[in-house]
């Protein structure tokens, strides 16, 4: 996962695709948690090794992605105060997603009801997993957001913030001492 988020960070630090790779990254996590809920079967860990692995494959690069996509579309609000705010957002829905788990892992009956279809092990966190990635799935795939930053960097002259700075020349005399001017 780790590598993998590595290369895309990489790759789109050049070309720019947040959207594909952010799209792309959420469809294959999906897939790969409905596949990797299907082979949660006795003596399969060969399998549900390479699920994982393919998870972790698409659902670590969507942090750096993301981040970038905020960063891009929040600006000209700071790189730090918008990836902060990821950041605290990520903990809260975290927090509430582990109190949600950790009811349907322990219900009040202390029963926990499992579904066997198959040979195949559902239980209700696999509806709630798949259920929110069903759920994120959604706005990720209908996000159109402009990316500003992008634009101002790429943009033509005189659109840029740097072009607000005042330049402070020095000229020396003669005698060598110096006298600034200042323009914009």
């Amino acid at each position: 996962g780790v590598v993998s988020a590595a290369i895309i960070s990489c790759i789109i630090t050049h070309n720019h695709r947040y959207r594909e790779f952010l799209k792309g990254l959420f469809v294959m996590s999906g897939i790969a948690s409905v596949i990797m809920f299907t082979q949660m079967v006795p003596n399969n860990q060969f399998n549900l090794m390479l699920c994982f692995t393919l998870m972790g494959m698409s659902m670590m690069p969507v942090l750096p992605v993301s981040m970038q996509i905020a960063v891009e579309c929040t600006y000209p609000v700071s790189e730090e105060s918008s990836t902060a705010l990821m950041g605290a957002s990520s903990q809260i829905v975290g927090v509430v997603a582990i109190r949600i788990l950790e009811n349907l892992l322990s219900p009040k009956d202390g029963t926990l009801i499992i579904y066997n279809s198959n040979d195949s092990l559902v239980t209700p966190t696999s509806f709630f997993f798949i259920g929110a990635i069903g759920i994120a799935l959604v706005p990720v795939l209908s996000f159109r957001g402009e990316f500003r930053r992008l634009t101002t960097d790429s943009g033509s002259e005189g659109s840029g913030p740097i072009d607000n700075l005042e330049v402070l020349e020095f000229n020396f005399d003669e005698d060598g001492g110096e006298r600034g001017s200042e323009r914009a």
